[in-house]
């Protein structure tokens, strides 16, 4: 499968990665993990010692770009590994068998095993997140977008937290209503929007770990 229209296009997309990576100011190391729907690239950094954070981006961004503002606070309390997505933007390059058959739980599933994490935390942006709820089916390219089933939601309920600015699409859409009648646990952000981790990284960064240091609790 061909990812990029020529070399310079290529070029420019891995060197403005390489760019957005050292603006996070903290060191990091990248991996290249084979699946069987190609190369999964993933940027590690923090403490291997401490928990893992399993992180996936939006549609249309990458890694380096979408946790630019909230990798350097989040790695003093867990180990990143923030995944580019198949088919993205980033550094990934889909194998033969990404198409529409692409299953994300298989994918996710064998990244995991190949970075020998048994147990983690995760965390997503827009469509990252709606991986998430549950390891739907998901792509850059290929997806099967649905909702939760009653029984869906029963199990993730107490397992999910969700953050939306008032201005996101999604709430105006009704997202707030859906959230409401799953009974979702949900925190909305005034006077924000979409890009809810850069719009308000300070207080994201803040929630994130409170929410994580919660669960442990439980």
């Amino acid at each position: 499968m061909k990812v990029y229209r020529n070399r310079k296009v290529q070029h420019d997309i891995i060197r403005t990665y390489d760019r957005l990576l050292t603006l996070w100011e903290i060191a990091t190391k990248e991996l290249d993990v084979e699946t069987m729907y190609g190369m999964t690239h993933v940027i590690l950094c923090g403490d291997k010692k401490n928990p893992p954070l399993v992180l996936f981006h939006g549609v249309g961004d990458d890694s380096a770009l979408m946790w630019i503002y909230n990798a350097k606070y989040l790695s003093q309390f867990y180990c990143l590994y923030a995944i580019d997505t198949i088919g993205g933007p980033g550094k990934s390059v889909p194998g033969e068998l990404y198409n529409k058959d692409f299953e994300d739980v298989i994918w996710i599933d064998q990244i995991l095993e190949q970075l020998e994490i048994e147990q983690a935390f995760f965390a997503g942006f827009s469509h990252g997140g709606y991986l998430l709820k549950g390891f739907n089916n998901m792509a850059m390219g290929y997806h099967k977008v649905r909702t939760f089933s009653e029984e869906e939601g029963d199990i993730v309920r107490d397992k999910v937290e969700f953050l939306v600015g008032f201005e996101d699409p999604f709430e105006k859409l009704g997202g707030a209503e859906a959230l409401s009648a799953n009974q979702m646990k949900v925190t909305f952000y005034e006077k924000a929007g979409h890009g809810l981790n850069h719009e308000k990284s300070e207080e994201i960064n803040a929630k994130i770990v409170q929410i994580l240091e919660n669960a442990v609790k439980k």
